[in-house]
């Protein structure tokens, strides 16, 4: 199984020997809980918007509608820079 993203950061601060394992694992944390929140989210509602996505791709995919997907895909990616924005001020 490959290691998830928060290993692989691990590992590289830990091999570039600036930082013990702890020390890794805080900042690696510490950095994730300021950028996406306690709740893993980056803003509230990010992971219903989510699956509501995936809901509607399913729908489309099955109908072979591509231009509704990549319309589905372009508004998501819209909607979601807007609410990152809104979080951030």
């Amino acid at each position: 199984m490959m290691p998830s993203y928060r290993e692989q950061l691990i590992h590289q601060l830990q091999c570039q020997g600036a930082f013990t394992e702890q020390g890794a694992i805080e900042l690696v944390d510490a950095h994730t809980a300021q950028v996406l929140g306690a709740d893993g989210q980056a803003y509230p509602g990010e992971l219903t918007t989510l699956r509501t996505l995936v809901r509607k791709l399913r729908v489309a995919a099955r109908n072979c509608e591509l231009s509704e997907v990549q319309a589905l895909l372009t508004e998501a990616a819209r909607d979601d820079g807007a609410a990152r924005e809104v979080a951030r001020s």
